[in-house]
């Protein structure tokens, strides 16, 4: 924080620094001061869907969804294939129930990055909000199969605290899995591989 401080010090107009300093708010779950750090980015570089994106979800952590939703569709118009605005503005849409616009978002998604498996765990409870059960055993042993060592558990368990209104996204897991066929694993095997979904750099992950 000091570091970042001393660089708007040094540059006010440094949206790096902003954005930095709002980061550690979001991680420390300020969520008011982080929006104002935020908006300071954004408006030094208006035109960078990832910052855009960082306030919509202090905006969202605010109660201000709808805010950010618009926000986050403002982002996707500059870059319509912004693998984080579009992961950001499904979770909104889920929160918001709005579970058909959520699926959407993400089967799109899920062409931009089919071999993260963040994508697929969203979708599962998509699915199973919309009593597609099949679907949402289906893609739940997809997500457990991209992520085999649990890697990203700590990221879904950010999810749905960011997006969830129920606490029991985690729950039958396994039983899940063990309901999938083998001819749904193999169909998930045969997708091609693209550029997996990077939620942010290593140093400013918000989930």
């Amino acid at each position: 924080m000091a570091c970042f401080r001393k660089a708007i010090q040094l540059n006010p107009r440094s949206y790096k620094a902003w954005n930095g300093v709002a980061m550690v708010y979001l991680k420390q779950e300020k969520f008011q001061s982080a929006e104002f750090h935020f908006t300071k980015a954004t408006n030094i570089f208006r035109t960078n869907p990832d910052l855009i994106c960082h306030l919509a979800v202090a905006q969202h952590k605010c109660n201000r969804s709808e805010s950010a939703l618009t926000l986050l569709n403002d982002a996707l118009k500059i870059d319509s294939k912004n693998a984080l605005c579009k992961f950001h503005k499904a979770g909104l849409l889920l929160h918001l129930e709005r579970y058909q616009e959520a699926l959407i978002e993400l089967e799109e998604l899920r062409q931009i990055a089919p071999k993260e498996s963040l994508v697929y765990y969203l979708l599962s409870k998509v699915h199973r909000h919309l009593k597609n059960f099949h679907y949402s055993y289906m893609y739940m042993s997809w997500s457990m199969d991209l992520d085999p060592k649990g890697a990203n558990n700590q990221l879904k368990e950010n999810a749905d605290k960011f997006y969830s209104k129920d606490e029991d996204l985690l729950l039958g897991m396994e039983d899940m899995a063990s309901s999938v066929t083998e001819d749904d694993n193999s169909q998930m095997q045969s997708q091609s591989s693209l550029q997996d979904i990077q939620p942010m750099d290593s140093s400013e992950e918000i989930l």
